[in-house]
């Protein structure tokens, strides 16, 4: 469940420190993230200039910012398969997952139009943060995935509960 809700490219995944590995990912990569062995960061652009979800990247330790972004995306049509996410202590990353793969420039505009109306910077991070691959970014940037390790009891890296902040933990979220 976890790999189909993450899909992505299948040919380079990102490590914590940067680097992108070019390897066949494969559902084992998924599970040793969940093991908390090796960290797995999901490049969402597809060579079809394609994705199944997007992220935004609010790096402000203001949840209310979150919360704002989430209703203008409910202002926008866009109210289930959202999801909230507490990233490394920096800030939030709020995830729409798609029912099917979409443009990445279609997704762009709705994220970006989401910022405006839930009036956070323009300068917001976006993934992914091209419409299209290029030469100088070839694989596109990509998304380190909550639950890293599993279930952390801090809740970091974890879907939180939009009503209360509290993490969800992983079985739980999946069977949503």
């Amino acid at each position: 469940r976890f790999s189909f809700l993450f899909a992505g490219r299948t040919d380079v995944w990102g490590a914590v420190h940067g680097q992108a590995i070019k390897e066949t990912v494969g559902l084992g990569h998924y599970r040793k993230h969940l093991e908390g062995k090796t960290s797995l960061g999901i490049y969402p652009l597809t060579p079809q200039g394609m994705v199944r979800w997007f992220a935004i990247d609010i790096d402000l330790q203001d949840a209310t910012l979150a919360l704002q972004l989430i209703g203008a995306l409910a202002s926008l049509g866009i109210d289930q398969g959202i999801y909230l996410e507490w990233s490394k202590g920096k800030g939030y990353h709020v995830i729409v997952f798609l029912s099917a793969w979409a443009s990445a420039v279609t997704v762009r505009r709705i994220a970006k139009a989401a910022l405006r109306i839930g009036a956070l910077p323009a300068t917001t991070e976006i993934f992914p943060k091209q419409d299209r691959l290029t030469r100088e970014t070839p694989w596109g940037n990509y998304l380190n995935l909550p639950y890293f390790g599993g279930d952390n009891p801090e809740g970091r890296r974890m879907v939180l509960n939009p009503a209360n902040l509290a993490p969800i933990p992983l079985q739980v979220w999946l069977e949503q």
